[in-house]
């Protein structure tokens, strides 16, 4: 007997995710996604996992965003890259790719039904965070970080690797 899938991931547009949002619940992840590793899915599983019942909304930072908080030589993949790769994810309800200042994240989560903000331990975001999620009614989850692995890391990685093999 063949599986019936209920709800299928969608990739939206910050009005319609405010449409959508606005009086049904919604859990968040906002992240950079680039170079996807077994961190990534990790969190992400546990995200889903917090609360199953509740969509989870992944806002995907654009390359411009990128660039300007990691450095010129990032992100090693384009948004478009990004979003196929993290649309093949199960955990993920909806994506939302974020062409707007980080900024503009703090009146977003004002305007939907958040229940919960995943972060990790060494986000570097985590104060701005909490202070989005005091005062606007919303928790903060700090979910495990699996193994320390980093985007950041594996490539530091791949560039000694390369350095020393010459």
């Amino acid at each position: 007997m063949p599986v019936l899938w209920l709800f299928k991931m969608r990739i939206i547009k910050r009005d319609e995710a405010l449409v959508l949002f606005k009086n049904q619940e919604v859990n968040l992840v906002t992240g950079s996604f680039d170079l996807v590793h077994a961190g990534h899915i990790d969190f992400l599983k546990q995200a889903k996992a917090h609360s199953p019942q509740i969509p989870l909304l992944v806002i995907v930072l654009d390359d411009i965003a990128i660039a300007a908080r990691k450095g010129s030589d990032r992100p090693i993949y384009s948004l478009q890259d990004r979003l196929t790769i993290l649309s093949a994810i199960s955990y993920i309800d909806y994506l939302l790719p974020w062409e707007y200042s980080w900024e503009e994240i703090r009146d977003f989560v004002g305007k939907i039904k958040l229940i919960n903000l995943f972060v990790t331990p060494k986000d570097p975001g985590l104060d701005n965070k909490m202070e989005i999620a005091r005062n606007n009614g919303f928790k903060l989850v700090e979910l495990k970080q699996y193994n320390e692995v980093s985007t950041t890391s594996i490539i530091e990685r791949i560039k000694k690797d390369a350095k020393e093999s010459k």
